[in-house]
């Protein structure tokens, strides 16, 4: 699929109208929005507005909806249709796996999300909802929509990349080039699982290939991030869950900046909330990892775990790795057999260097 001439002059007016500069973009992912709202909506939707002022453009990554019916759909577009009309900055919408999954075909979605970036995109995937727009500052996005489609254009839970979007996306690349490009989609490809992403070898062999430094998804609901290949991946949570941050990719002279901020103080009582939930989700993983061992009950292994997990999901777990693996019940959980996969997990956590996910460099 050749882009053509008519492709290559366009982009040639659009690198000469738009002079670029520095800017900041907010990032977010898997707002999971209902039809009713619920408690966390009514926290989070009215701190993105408050947030967003400080940005110059606003980028979701997928999972907008919970169950992707079109009253859902509805009120999101209502919300970002606010938010732009508010704020007069502009929004660049993804979809996720929930997105469309309630009957809410492609065609649907780019016609209610065309205000959030489908009619402002340079160059569009004509196989899917991907497409390529530059912002005012002169970072090219690429929107990579990487759902996979059954026969009645529903997404299921998994993604997969197509050997005709890896020619759209290899072609784009090659105009705009990989200085200041970042590569945006709902699911993380790193580390390669085939069971989230088919083929998504190719995918991460492409762009690491074309010199594309920053990958920026969401998918997992939580915070991390990683580097391989020189391409650097960034999942940016959900900001209903704690820490509750934000993403905010900074351009750079030599690249980009992102740091991730929380939209609460820690004195916001839902904030504070939260962060008690997350605090007993940890203690529930402990004792129900522990249930039918010797560790059962025990309150020392039990909290161990709730402090690693917390220090994990509040991105604070490279200042407390050496802490928490001297502690006498690291060597407990080692020395007990475990049915689930918990211990496996936290150690991983711990051994492998995870880094913080709250201030990168990507030059």
């Amino acid at each position: 699929m050749k882009q053509g001439i008519g492709f290559i002059t366009l982009a040639l007016l659009l690198a000469l109208s738009t002079r670029a500069r520095a800017e900041r973009l907010m990032i977010t992912s898997d707002l999971h929005l209902t039809k009713e709202g619920g408690e966390a909506f009514v926290q989070v939707l009215p701190a993105l507005m408050r947030a967003v002022p400080e940005a110059d453009a606003v980028i979701f990554l997928g999972d907008n909806t919970n169950n992707g019916r079109p009253e859902e759909h509805g009120r999101m577009a209502a919300f970002l249709a606010d938010l732009s009309a508010e704020t007069a900055k502009p929004v660049y919408v993804l979809p996720g796996n929930h997105d469309l999954s309630g009957r809410y075909t492609r065609e649907a979605f780019a016609e209610t999300y065309g205000d959030f970036g489908y009619k402002d995109a340079a160059f569009r995937h004509p196989d899917s909802l991907s497409y390529a727009v530059r912002t005012a500052g002169g970072t090219w996005l690429i929107m990579l929509d990487l759902d996979h489609y059954d026969e009645k254009d529903q997404a299921d839970a998994y993604g997969w990349v197509s050997e005709s979007l890896l020619t759209w996306l290899s072609e784009t690349l090659d105009i705009t080039g990989a200085s200041k490009t970042a590569v945006c989609a709902h699911y993380p490809i790193q580390p390669v699982l085939t069971e989230t992403v088919r083929d998504g070898e190719k995918l991460f062999a492409l762009l690491c290939s074309k010199g594309v430094r920053a990958y920026l998804c969401g998918h997992r609901h939580t915070n991390d991030t990683m580097e391989a290949g020189g391409l650097r991946q960034i999942t940016v949570g959900m900001p209903q869950g704690y820490p509750c941050l934000t993403g905010w990719l900074e351009t750079t002279e030599g690249g980009f900046l992102y740091t991730a901020e929380p939209l609460f103080g820690p004195e916001n009582a839902w904030y504070a909330q939260k962060r008690e939930e997350t605090r007993l989700l940890g203690r529930q993983m402990a004792a129900g990892s522990l249930k039918d061992t010797p560790l059962a009950e025990d309150e020392g292994a039990i909290a161990w775990f709730a402090e690693a997990f917390m220090a994990y999901s509040d991105g604070t777990l490279p200042q407390m790795r050496d802490i928490l693996l001297r502690d006498e019940n690291a060597e407990k959980w080692r020395q007990t057999p475990v049915r689930y996969v918990t211990r496996g997990w936290i150690f991983s956590l711990l051994e492998t260097g995870q880094e913080s996910v709250r201030r990168i460099e990507i030059p």
